[in-house]
């Protein structure tokens, strides 16, 4: 019987994009997503997405495994890291990555980031491209946001300012 994993430490909380357009919304919506939802999943040696949390343009947000087990979604840094996708970062298929999340989104997103950082003290939260760069160098980043200024802002957060 094939199952999850534990993950027996956090160092990091990983930021993902779906790389999506903006009038993708949703987690079915999502070709990748939706064709490992059916059959293909088992074939690739996946249990289900490899994200831990993916949040949609209206906010909502979406549990896929268990925070606590491993997750399947930067190589290499799996057994240590918890994931966070935001739907979208695309405005055309194919296209630079552009910051077109919305604020329900980062309100969201940096909730969620101030919570596991509650439950995993000293864990770092990075973008997916700061820990991981991709073999072709011409990829946008992924998530294609001002990391540093997502960490100014979840400080605020965690002081009480939401922006």
């Amino acid at each position: 019987m094939i199952r999850y994993k534990d993950r027996k430490s956090t160092k990091l909380i990983i930021l993902h994009d779906s790389h999506t357009l903006p009038e993708v919304c949703n987690i079915e919506d999502v070709p990748r997503w939706a064709v490992l939802a059916h059959k293909q999943g088992l074939k690739m040696g996946l249990l289900s997405i490899g994200y831990h949390y993916i949040i949609e343009r209206d906010g909502t947000e979406v549990e896929c495994r268990p925070v606590d087990q491993i997750g399947s979604h930067t190589p290499g840094l799996n057994l240590e890291s918890v994931s966070i996708c935001l739907v979208g970062g695309r405005e055309e298929i194919g296209g630079i990555g552009v910051d077109n999340f919305t604020r329900d989104q980062r309100i969201k997103a940096l909730g969620r980031c101030h919570q596991l950082l509650q439950k995993y003290p000293g864990a770092k939260v990075v973008g997916h491209s700061e820990v991981q760069r991709y073999r072709r160098r011409d990829t946008p980043p992924c998530p294609p946001i001002d990391m540093d200024l997502f960490r100014e802002d979840l400080k605020l957060y965690a002081q009480g300012i939401v922006l």
